[in-house]
């Protein structure tokens, strides 16, 4: 994605309702093209830790682009659900947890409700890229 560039249905947008309501064949390939394009334009990263086995994803929701919490992504885990070959991927549940408002929400509820019942595929990163 290009600076300034925002991907389908103005994302992200801080104004965005609460919506837990995702689903769909649609809503999945919305949802991984928008964590692909932030992971693409640095807003979504993975950062190392001090295990090689273990990435955080960080950054900003795709959808309401306020700071997620981080989600730890374990090897072992990845293993398990790809195959074993140098392109690994891991399949995990991205859901905002950002803690701003957002109109809507029930008050026991975090982020913006994207997106409890969608995967997303995430490319494990390469050895060399400091996670050897």
């Amino acid at each position: 994605m290009a600076e300034g560039e925002r991907p389908q249905d103005g994302w992200p947008d801080g104004r965005s309702r609460y919506d837990r309501h995702a689903v769909g064949d649609d809503a999945q390939g919305k949802w991984q093209q928008a964590v692909e394009a932030a992971l693409r334009a640095g807003s979504l990263r993975l950062e190392p830790t001090d295990s090689p086995q273990i990435v955080t994803l960080r950054g900003a929701c795709p959808r309401c682009g306020h700071q997620l919490m981080g989600v730890d992504i374990y090897r072992e885990v990845l293993l398990g659900v790809a195959p074993a070959n140098d392109d690994q991927w891991a399949i995990i549940n991205l859901i905002c947890d950002c803690l701003e408002s957002h109109e809507g929400r029930p008050q026991e509820r975090s982020g913006c409700g994207w997106a409890p019942s969608l995967t997303v595929a995430i490319e494990w990163p390469q050895p060399g890229a400091g996670h050897d």
